[in-house]
């Protein structure tokens, strides 16, 4: 008995041990975890194509000039596709864009 679980632990330990196996696994968990991470953290942000100016313009920094601006590109120009299409938006530049990124995201 004792030989039958010394060469089951023996053959389980070999088996658990590849480095191979655990790097496939390794991998394929880290995708996983960027995926599930990045839409958990979309979930609390508000669709760009469906705010109104009041809840635009509470964004600190974008005020009611900018919010005006960026509805009415979205009006013209149909659902915005992704957030860096904003950046043709007047008066929007890289650190608007960036704050805009952290409320909002761009979804039909």
């Amino acid at each position: 008995m004792k030989r039958y679980i010394m060469a089951s632990l023996l053959g389980l330990a070999s088996v658990a041990f590849q480095p191979s196996l655990i790097a496939a696994d390794v991998s394929s968990l880290s995708g996983k975890i960027k995926e599930t991470t990045k839409k958990s953290m979309d979930i609390n942000k508000l669709n760009i194509n469906d705010v109104d100016l009041k809840t635009l313009s509470k964004v600190k920094g974008i005020g009611k000039s900018k919010a005006k601006a960026i509805l009415e590109y979205i009006k013209l120009k149909g659902k915005i596709q992704s957030m860096e299409e904003l950046a043709k938006v007047k008066g929007i530049g890289k650190s608007t864009l960036k704050k805009l990124k952290q409320n909002f995201v761009a979804a039909e």
